[in-house]
């Protein structure tokens, strides 16, 4: 974190030092967010690669090199989770026929 911003807060003073350190945690160990996301949560290596490409610029500290809205909706994340949801309720329509056809019976005469 930039230390203009760690101690420009209103209680910054309580959280970090005159450095822009943390005071109480000495050891804090950076973990990638797409690790997290595998470790944690269970998402497969490629989502979570590329659901963190998507939010680490979001995450940014300054605001003038995060991404406009228009430019998140732009994200190959966002717009390969739109195709992927409507094959998957293209899947789940065809489950349906299949589950639905294996129960059709035909009786033949009277």
């Amino acid at each position: 974190m930039p230390r203009k911003i760690a101690i420009a807060g209103a209680r910054s003073k309580d959280f970090f030092d005159r450095h822009g350190d943390l005071k109480r945690i000495r050891r804090l160990k950076f973990w990638p967010l797409d690790k997290i996301l595998i470790d944690r949560y269970k998402f497969s290596e490629t989502d979570a690669r590329e659901f963190a490409e998507f939010l680490c610029p979001i995450f940014d500290f300054s605001p003038e090199k995060r991404p406009t809205a228009q430019q998140c909706l732009q994200h190959p994340w966002l717009n390969r989770s739109t195709s992927s949801q409507t094959e998957m309720k293209n899947k789940s329509n065809m489950e349906k026929v299949s589950v639905g056809m294996s129960n059709l019976q035909i009786k033949v005469g009277k």
